[in-house]
Formats: C-alpha cells, structure tokens, sequence
C-alpha cells in the first residue's frame, strides 16, 4: 500500500534534483535492455490492481470526492508502463536496423538514494492512514499483501534496468523510462503533506547497503507486512 503514493507524475523532488547532473553516452546490449524494460513493464502494470483498490478504500476514510487521494498514483504508473513499453519499441527498431543503441545511465548510487527516499516517505503516510481510519488491519490484509508482492518484483525489475547501466556514467535512459522512474518520486512530499496534516511519523526503517548474500547490496525496508528486501541500483555507498 505504501506503494501508491509512488506514482503520481510532474512534481519537482530533492531526490531527482540530486540525479539531474550532465550525461555522457554508455553502450549496452539491446536486448539486455530489452528484456529489462519487458520485466519492468509487467511488474509496473501488476500493482495497477492494488493502487486502485487502496485509491477507493483512502477516499472513504479521507472523505474525498472525485477520484481519491491516491487516483493520481494510478495515471503515474500507467505512464511509466506506457513509456517502458514505447522505450522497448524504440530500442527494437534501432535493433533490427543495426544500430548499436546508446544509453545514458544514472549513478547508482543516486538511484538507490532516490528510490529509498521515496519509500521512507510512502511508509510514514501508510501509517498514518492506519492511524486514522482504523483500517490499519485491514489494509495489511487485503491490500498490503497484494502491493507486498507487487512491490518486490517491481523493486527487483527496477534492480534489473539500473544493474545494466554503467555505474561510471551520470545521466538517464535517454528514451524516457528512467525519468519516469525518478520521476515519481516528485509526488511524496505534497501527498504526505496533503493527507498527514503536517503530522508525519517517523517509521522504522532498516537500511542495510551492502549486505553480504545480497546480489550487489541493497536496502531492506520494513513495510509493517513483513520485511521486504529491495536490491535498488547497485548498492554502493
């Protein structure tokens, strides 16, 4: 559930200011990138689902009309699976004409900053909704298991597209993905704003980069479902 509020688009964050340093070219296999951006698009469109179901239950319990507080997180991810989708086309066609395609990559070490950031921000506004609704329970029932899942494969897709940028290089996929990606991390500071009344709690959240048995590091984040560990960028601090 902490999730949803991932997603929503054209918002201006600290995390993507820190990443937006000038790009240099990086060459990579197409069909690595291919394959990553496939995995990534299904991951994406499988917390579609989940986002709407929490989108309903957030507007009963914050009493909104409309669409509900999290509706825009919904258009954010069908974006960022649209523009995966178009990048994976693009990338193909360069494929079959022979071109050797080109890639910016942005540092991992800001990618994984970025995305941790942003689910510190999604985990204080998960509890403070089960502090006001009193569906907390319910919403690790019925909606949390569902993003729970979702959410590991999505962070494991999102692993997949940074592992295969080159480390050295600063930029983003010049196709558009990766700036969707960072993208939304540009929504979490006004939804947190907007719908915890200047009351943010501080969760309990285990970061842990590097960790021995994790494929290059990672960050593990306690999402009140269980842990759930995230291999994010590649790790290095």
């Amino acid at each position: 559930m902490q999730l949803l509020s991932l997603f929503a688009l054209g918002l201006v964050s600290p995390c993507l200011a820190a990443v937006a340093a000038p790009a240099e070219a990086a060459r990579l296999p197409a069909s690595e990138i291919i394959r990553n951006l496939e995995l990534l698009t299904r991951s994406t469109r499988d917390l579609i689902p989940a986002a709407r179901d929490l989108s309903a239950r957030a507007a009963v319990v914050f009493r909104d009309d409309g669409r509900g507080p999290f509706a825009d997180v919904i258009d954010g991810l069908e974006d960022i699976a649209s523009t995966a989708t178009s990048d994976r086309s693009s990338i193909l066609d360069e494929d079959r004409r022979g071109r050797e395609p080109k890639y910016s990559g942005r540092d991992a070490r800001n990618i994984d900053k970025a995305i941790s950031d942003l689910f510190d921000r999604s985990k204080e506004l998960t509890d403070r909704i089960g502090d006001e609704s009193k569906l907390g329970r319910a919403f690790a029932s019925t909606v949390g298991s569902k993003v729970g899942r979702a959410l590991e494969r999505w962070g494991d897709a999102v692993y997949d597209l940074a592992k295969t940028i080159d480390d050295r290089v600063d930029g983003g996929l010049e196709t558009g993905t990766w700036r969707e990606v960072l993208r939304v991390t540009g929504t979490i500071d006004k939804v947190v704003n907007d719908y915890t009344s200047g009351r943010v709690r501080l969760s309990s959240i285990l970061r842990d980069i590097g960790r021995p048995g994790d494929r290059a590091g990672g960050i593990s984040i306690d999402l009140g479902l269980g842990p759930i560990g995230l291999r994010l960028g590649a790790g290095r601090v």
